[in-house]
């Protein structure tokens, strides 16, 4: 499975260990020993990253893009990473709107 390509699809470290036929702390520890990041940090991470390359690239809904990257919808409390608009700053160090708002004003100058 890969998270980047499809972030969607990976719901949890369980569901990633099955797949590579160990337990999920194993699974865990290895992945941060390759990656330099826990398993769940670099999920929440391609899901943002992927929805930030939408927001910029296509006129999709917020919604629909929310959906497209695995989240349950566009709101949420701070501290649900499932939900596209939890803290992107805390997770990307960059907001995902003003990267939409700054494509937008490009388009229209153009």
């Amino acid at each position: 499975m890969h998270i980047r390509e499809n972030p969607r699809n990976v719901r949890s470290v369980a569901q990633l260990a099955r797949e590579f036929g160990c337990s999920p702390s194993h699974f865990s520890r290895s992945f941060k020993a390759v990656t330099g990041h826990p398993p769940e940090l670099y999920m929440v991470q391609a899901r943002l990253h992927r929805a930030q390359r939408l927001l910029r690239e296509t006129d999709w809904p917020v919604g629909e893009i929310a959906g497209t990257c695995g989240y349950a919808n566009i709101f949420s409390s701070p501290g649900n990473s499932r939900n596209l608009s939890a803290n992107p700053r805390r997770n990307t160090g960059t907001l995902s709107h003003p990267q939409r708002d700054g494509r937008a004003r490009k388009s229209k100058a153009a």
